[in-house]
């Protein structure tokens, strides 16, 4: 029920993002709100149980993106392991460690997304791929982390709301 709930929300991100988000476009850079998504999922359940939402919702990017099919899947399946692997180490309750994992997580899936490219094609440079990761980190952890965190404070005041006598 939960993964039907996540990949119906990310068919909506998609089609946000092919219909409305194309205009928060600045200077060749967008922010991936469906990475932020793919954060929360993998944050917020094992990783055995995020492995196929995750998947699926990277093959619909695909199917709708111009990316070869299966690559942005397999990019996001790197980004469960990076960010299951670090979610163990660090403080799950501190949002801001959580802003810095998506922001890291971001920017590997960027770069490497990036450095495919350099490898299959030869172009482009490997400068230009290191800030276009850079800076579609920064702007994805600009909007997204705003909205993780008030997905967050929502959380909580609905858990806090719970335990209210009435």
């Amino acid at each position: 029920m939960k993964n039907s709930i996540f990949i119906i929300i990310s068919l909506a991100i998609i089609f946000l993002e092919a219909i409305f988000f194309y205009k928060l476009e600045i200077s060749g850079v967008r922010p991936d709100f469906l990475f932020v998504l793919i954060f929360f999922i993998v944050f917020n359940t094992p990783m055995e149980k995020s492995i196929w939402p995750v998947w699926l919702i990277g093959l619909f990017k695909d199917v709708v993106s111009q990316s070869g099919l299966g690559t942005t899947a397999l990019l996001y399946l790197v980004s469960v392991l990076v960010i299951s692997l670090l979610k163990e180490v660090v403080s799950k309750d501190d949002t801001g460690i959580q802003v810095v994992v998506l922001f890291l997580s971001v920017w590997l899936c960027h770069f490497l997304n990036g450095l495919g490219l350099l490898l299959f094609y030869g172009a482009p440079p490997l400068g230009y791929i290191i800030l276009k990761s850079f800076t579609t980190s920064l702007y994805t952890v600009l909007l997204g982390g705003l909205l993780l965190i008030a997905v967050y404070k929502i959380q909580w005041h609905l858990r806090w709301r719970a335990t209210q006598p009435r």
